[in-house]
Protein backbone atom coordinates (compact mmCIF):
# COMPACT_ATOMS: atom_id res chain seq x y z
CA UNK A 1 0.00 0.00 0.00
CA UNK A 2 1.38 3.92 -0.81
CA UNK A 3 0.91 6.28 1.24
CA UNK A 4 -1.22 7.59 -1.16
CA UNK A 5 -3.70 4.76 -0.62
CA UNK A 6 -3.67 5.35 2.68
CA UNK A 7 -5.20 8.96 2.38
CA UNK A 8 -8.99 10.08 2.20
CA UNK A 9 -10.39 11.19 -1.27
CA UNK A 10 -10.16 14.72 -0.45
CA UNK A 11 -6.85 14.90 1.34
CA UNK A 12 -5.62 12.74 -1.63
CA UNK A 13 -6.99 15.41 -4.78
CA UNK A 14 -5.69 18.32 -2.60
CA UNK A 15 -1.76 16.63 -2.78
CA UNK A 16 -2.69 15.96 -6.24
CA UNK A 17 -3.18 19.51 -6.99
CA UNK A 18 -0.42 21.45 -5.06
CA UNK A 19 1.86 23.45 -7.69
CA UNK A 20 5.73 23.00 -6.35
CA UNK A 21 8.88 23.36 -7.67
CA UNK A 22 11.93 21.98 -6.89
CA UNK A 23 12.84 23.69 -3.82
CA UNK A 24 13.09 22.95 0.41
CA UNK A 25 9.96 22.08 1.44
CA UNK A 26 8.19 23.27 4.73
CA UNK A 27 5.51 21.30 5.97
CA UNK A 28 3.71 22.65 8.90
CA UNK A 29 0.90 22.03 11.25
CA UNK A 30 -1.62 24.72 11.67
CA UNK A 31 -3.49 24.73 15.25
CA UNK A 32 -0.79 25.55 18.17
CA UNK A 33 1.75 26.19 15.50
CA UNK A 34 0.57 28.70 13.29
CA UNK A 35 -3.07 29.96 15.03
CA UNK A 36 -4.06 29.57 18.83
CA UNK A 37 -5.94 26.96 19.06
CA UNK A 38 -5.80 25.93 22.86
CA UNK A 39 -7.12 29.27 23.67
CA UNK A 40 -9.72 29.73 21.94
CA UNK A 41 -10.92 25.94 22.31
CA UNK A 42 -11.53 26.91 26.16
CA UNK A 43 -13.42 29.79 25.44
CA UNK A 44 -15.54 27.57 23.36
CA UNK A 45 -16.00 24.94 25.91
CA UNK A 46 -16.74 27.18 28.28
CA UNK A 47 -19.81 28.70 26.28
CA UNK A 48 -21.07 25.23 26.40
CA UNK A 49 -20.72 24.17 29.90
CA UNK A 50 -17.45 22.26 30.23
CA UNK A 51 -13.32 22.85 30.49
CA UNK A 52 -10.11 21.95 29.63
CA UNK A 53 -7.91 19.81 32.44
CA UNK A 54 -4.59 20.82 31.22
CA UNK A 55 -3.02 17.80 33.08
CA UNK A 56 -2.08 15.86 29.35
CA UNK A 57 -1.78 16.82 26.55
CA UNK A 58 -4.95 15.12 25.54
CA UNK A 59 -8.24 16.05 24.69
CA UNK A 60 -10.04 12.84 25.46
CA UNK A 61 -10.26 12.54 29.21
CA UNK A 62 -9.09 15.93 29.98
CA UNK A 63 -12.27 18.08 28.51
CA UNK A 64 -14.70 17.52 31.40
CA UNK A 65 -18.15 19.14 32.91
CA UNK A 66 -17.75 22.96 34.41
CA UNK A 67 -18.20 22.83 38.57
CA UNK A 68 -16.20 18.98 38.35
CA UNK A 69 -14.07 16.92 37.50
CA UNK A 70 -16.20 14.16 35.38
CA UNK A 71 -14.64 14.07 31.86
CA UNK A 72 -16.71 14.14 28.50
CA UNK A 73 -17.48 10.85 26.78
CA UNK A 74 -15.82 10.59 23.63
CA UNK A 75 -18.48 11.20 21.45
CA UNK A 76 -19.07 14.57 23.28
CA UNK A 77 -15.55 15.40 22.84
CA UNK A 78 -16.05 14.83 19.31
CA UNK A 79 -19.10 16.71 18.70
CA UNK A 80 -17.00 19.66 21.03
CA UNK A 81 -14.53 19.63 18.17
CA UNK A 82 -16.33 19.67 15.41
CA UNK A 83 -18.40 22.12 16.87
CA UNK A 84 -15.40 24.37 17.73
CA UNK A 85 -14.18 24.37 14.08
CA UNK A 86 -17.45 24.96 12.93
CA UNK A 87 -18.17 28.46 15.20
CA UNK A 88 -14.38 29.35 15.98
CA UNK A 89 -12.13 28.39 13.01
CA UNK A 90 -13.03 31.84 11.15
CA UNK A 91 -12.06 33.46 14.52
CA UNK A 92 -8.72 32.24 15.49
CA UNK A 93 -6.05 34.44 16.33
CA UNK A 94 -2.41 33.98 14.96
CA UNK A 95 0.61 32.67 16.66
CA UNK A 96 3.38 35.67 17.24
CA UNK A 97 5.84 36.04 14.48
CA UNK A 98 4.40 33.05 12.51
CA UNK A 99 3.37 35.05 9.64
CA UNK A 100 6.91 37.24 9.29
CA UNK A 101 8.37 33.64 9.76
CA UNK A 102 6.43 32.42 7.08
CA UNK A 103 7.34 34.80 4.86
CA UNK A 104 11.10 34.94 5.49
CA UNK A 105 10.89 31.37 4.30
CA UNK A 106 9.21 31.57 1.27
CA UNK A 107 11.98 33.23 -0.16
CA UNK A 108 13.95 30.33 -0.11
CA UNK A 109 11.77 27.69 0.58
CA UNK A 110 7.86 26.09 -0.72
CA UNK A 111 5.59 25.86 2.38
CA UNK A 112 2.03 23.84 2.59
CA UNK A 113 -0.05 24.11 5.74
CA UNK A 114 -1.07 20.56 6.25
CA UNK A 115 -3.70 20.51 9.13
CA UNK A 116 -5.73 17.72 10.60
CA UNK A 117 -9.51 18.86 10.39
CA UNK A 118 -12.33 17.76 8.56
CA UNK A 119 -12.11 19.19 4.72
CA UNK A 120 -15.64 20.81 4.78
CA UNK A 121 -13.97 23.60 7.50
CA UNK A 122 -11.22 23.72 4.65
CA UNK A 123 -12.64 27.23 3.20
CA UNK A 124 -12.72 28.57 6.49
CA UNK A 125 -9.34 27.78 7.54
CA UNK A 126 -8.36 29.21 4.29
CA UNK A 127 -10.50 32.18 5.31
CA UNK A 128 -9.43 33.09 8.30
CA UNK A 129 -5.42 32.25 7.33
CA UNK A 130 -5.55 34.40 4.07
CA UNK A 131 -6.73 37.17 6.51
CA UNK A 132 -3.96 37.12 8.81
CA UNK A 133 -1.70 37.37 5.31
CA UNK A 134 -1.11 33.78 5.65
CA UNK A 135 -0.86 32.66 1.76
CA UNK A 136 0.00 29.10 1.12
CA UNK A 137 -1.90 25.98 0.00
CA UNK A 138 -4.00 24.27 2.82
CA UNK A 139 -4.04 20.75 2.65
CA UNK A 140 -6.69 18.60 4.93
CA UNK A 141 -5.93 15.22 6.62
CA UNK A 142 -7.80 12.82 8.70
CA UNK A 143 -4.88 10.54 11.04
CA UNK A 144 -1.52 10.45 11.22
CA UNK A 145 0.37 12.61 8.93
CA UNK A 146 3.09 10.30 7.61
CA UNK A 147 1.46 9.41 4.57
CA UNK A 148 0.70 12.74 3.60
CA UNK A 149 3.97 14.36 4.43
CA UNK A 150 5.68 11.52 1.87
CA UNK A 151 3.25 12.51 -0.88
CA UNK A 152 3.68 16.02 -0.35
CA UNK A 153 7.16 15.75 -0.50
CA UNK A 154 7.27 13.58 -3.70
CA UNK A 155 6.09 16.95 -5.53
CA UNK A 156 9.10 19.62 -4.23
CA UNK A 157 12.94 19.44 -3.62
CA UNK A 158 15.13 18.97 -0.25
CA UNK A 159 15.37 19.20 2.19
CA UNK A 160 12.28 18.32 4.16
CA UNK A 161 10.67 20.26 6.97
CA UNK A 162 8.16 19.10 9.22
CA UNK A 163 6.56 21.22 12.62
CA UNK A 164 3.29 20.05 14.77
CA UNK A 165 2.72 20.12 18.20
CA UNK A 166 0.86 16.35 18.48
CA UNK A 167 3.19 13.58 19.77
CA UNK A 168 1.63 11.35 17.03
CA UNK A 169 1.90 13.60 13.84
CA UNK A 170 5.95 13.84 14.62
CA UNK A 171 6.37 10.30 15.40
CA UNK A 172 4.54 9.61 12.21
CA UNK A 173 6.86 11.63 9.76
CA UNK A 174 9.70 10.38 12.24
CA UNK A 175 9.21 7.02 11.26
CA UNK A 176 7.66 7.93 7.56
CA UNK A 177 10.69 10.21 6.58
CA UNK A 178 13.99 9.61 8.64
CA UNK A 179 15.74 12.49 7.17
CA UNK A 180 13.74 14.66 7.22
CA UNK A 181 13.89 17.60 9.61
CA UNK A 182 11.09 17.09 12.59
CA UNK A 183 10.08 20.09 14.82
CA UNK A 184 8.24 19.27 17.44
CA UNK A 185 6.33 23.00 17.74
CA UNK A 186 3.65 23.97 20.48
CA UNK A 187 2.62 27.00 21.02
CA UNK A 188 0.59 26.96 23.97
CA UNK A 189 3.17 27.15 27.34
CA UNK A 190 1.15 24.90 29.21
CA UNK A 191 0.26 22.25 26.95
CA UNK A 192 4.13 22.37 26.18
CA UNK A 193 5.28 21.80 29.25
CA UNK A 194 3.02 18.53 29.80
CA UNK A 195 5.08 16.72 26.83
CA UNK A 196 7.30 14.36 26.81
CA UNK A 197 10.52 14.59 24.87
CA UNK A 198 10.31 12.47 21.49
CA UNK A 199 13.98 11.56 20.49
CA UNK A 200 15.41 11.91 17.22
CA UNK A 201 13.81 14.95 16.63
CA UNK A 202 16.00 17.90 15.20
CA UNK A 203 14.34 20.70 17.64
CA UNK A 204 12.01 21.34 19.88
CA UNK A 205 10.05 24.87 20.21
CA UNK A 206 7.61 27.04 21.78
CA UNK A 207 8.09 29.91 19.66
CA UNK A 208 8.78 30.90 16.15
CA UNK A 209 12.51 33.14 15.89
CA UNK A 210 13.85 29.56 18.00
CA UNK A 211 12.38 28.07 15.00
CA UNK A 212 13.49 30.15 12.25
CA UNK A 213 16.64 30.37 13.48
CA UNK A 214 16.93 26.72 12.65
CA UNK A 215 15.26 26.09 9.61
CA UNK A 216 18.02 28.88 8.19
CA UNK A 217 20.76 27.83 9.33
CA UNK A 218 20.05 24.38 8.02
CA UNK A 219 19.28 25.98 4.56
CA UNK A 220 22.27 27.69 4.94
CA UNK A 221 24.22 24.69 4.39
CA UNK A 222 22.52 23.76 1.41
Amino acid sequence: MTGMDQLDRATREQIAALDLRSQPLIICDVDEVLLNFVEALEGHLDRNGFWLDKRSFALNGNIKYLGGHDPADTDQVRNLIYSFFAEETANLTPVVGAREALDTLAERAEIVLLTNMPDRFRAARLENLTGHGIHHPVVTNTGPKGPAVIEISRKSGNPVFFLDDTPGNVSSVKSAMPDAHIIHFIADPKFAELVEHIDGISLRSSNWPETLDYIVSVLDQT
